[in-house]
């Protein structure tokens, strides 16, 4: 089901580069948590329930939200573009629920000479107790008491290139990626910049340009510490059963071949609820959102499939909280929601 819920309400986000729907956290069927532009969560308790479901509140100003992470719905952690992480341990109640606090950087405004200072890109909170963001410096921001009133925030420098998103199955793994084909991984991520590796697993020649990241890993899932699902900018997957081994240990799986994709098809995110089911969301080149999905994540290109479901809706993030219900977010609004993954389209 497609139901657009944000529209005038998210402003520039219509006309410029920040979108209305930036990620989605779907801890549990009950509740769902988006965020975008205007510093708003968009929040469920009835995600399938159409547009009358979910509610629009302001909890940062005006600042672009870029990231959620749900440990339960008891626990959300968002971030924005200028370094705040804003809290939550009651996300459906209000403005009032949401905690501001700045963790990354003194000098955060956004300009053209300095797109990445202090942009926290990705978050994920395993637990109550663990807290990893990162950001477009190559900095890793972790909490071990991230609910705490006045919690510490300790920035690590990890990697010279803008790190885009980040996983932790467990406080005892987390995985980033970034925009040139490198993991970053840790088995102790409030170690500090030593206690994290980085290996390049995705292309050999990565460099940015104005038409594509060849290697820009969008996203990735870690359901477990023994399976790791990255997505690319290139229509691959990148998949790992050891995270942390090195280069070696990952397999990466183009999937523009057998008529499957065009060669403009772009991941934008994944969500893996078992080590057995993964889902994918992405667009390609005539602005088509597709859904990939597999029950064999490092199966190889035949343990995966595509469905186009609606035209013009850029895909953005995708959260399944289990293998009956998935939820997936669009630059321009639109929820689209499937009770049966595989089959995201429009009913």
């Amino acid at each position: 089901m497609v139901t657009t819920v944000r529209g005038s309400d998210c402003g520039a986000a219509v006309s410029g580069w920040s979108p209305c729907f930036a990620s989605v956290s779907c801890p549990t069927s009950n509740l769902c948590v988006g965020v975008g532009a205007a510093g708003s969560v968009i929040t469920s308790s009835n995600p399938t329930g159409g547009k009358s479901a979910w509610t629009v509140t302001r909890v940062d100003g005006t600042n672009l939200i870029t990231a959620v992470s749900c440990s339960s719905s008891g626990f959300c952690v968002v971030v924005d573009q200028v370094g705040n992480v804003v809290t939550s341990s009651s996300p459906t109640a209000g403005s009032t629920a949401w905690t501001v606090t700045h963790v990354d950087g003194s000098n955060c405004a956004v300009s053209p000479s300095k797109p990445a200072a202090c942009f926290l890109t990705g978050v994920s909170c395993p637990t109550v107790d663990l807290c990893v963001a990162v950001d477009g410096n190559g900095n890793v921001v972790t909490s071990n008491k991230p609910a705490r009133a006045g919690a510490d925030w300790l920035v690590s420098h990890v990697d010279g290139n803008f790190l885009s998103a980040v996983s932790c199955p467990s406080s005892s793994l987390c995985v980033a990626v970034d925009i040139v084909g490198n993991v970053v991984t840790s088995s102790n991520p409030t170690g500090g910049s030593g206690a994290w590796g980085v290996a390049h697993v995705d292309g050999s020649s990565c460099v940015v340009t104005e038409t594509g990241a060849p290697c820009y890993l969008s996203s990735v899932s870690c359901p477990t510490v023994d399976l790791c699902v990255a997505v690319d900018e290139s229509g691959s997957v990148v998949t790992s059963t050891k995270p942390t081994g090195g280069a070696a240990a990952w397999e990466v799986t183009n999937l523009n071949n057998g008529g499957l994709y065009d060669p403009y098809s772009l991941h934008s995110g994944v969500s893996c609820p078992t080590s057995r089911l993964c889902f994918g969301v992405g667009n390609d080149s005539d602005a088509r959102g597709f859904e990939i999905s597999s029950t064999d994540p490092t199966g190889g290109s035949t343990a995966w499939t595509r469905t186009i479901h609606i035209g013009g809706s850029i895909l953005n993030s995708v959260s399944c909280p289990s293998s009956s219900l998935c939820v997936a977010v669009s630059y321009w609004g639109d929820v689209v929601t499937s009770t049966t993954p595989g089959m995201l389209h429009a009913a």
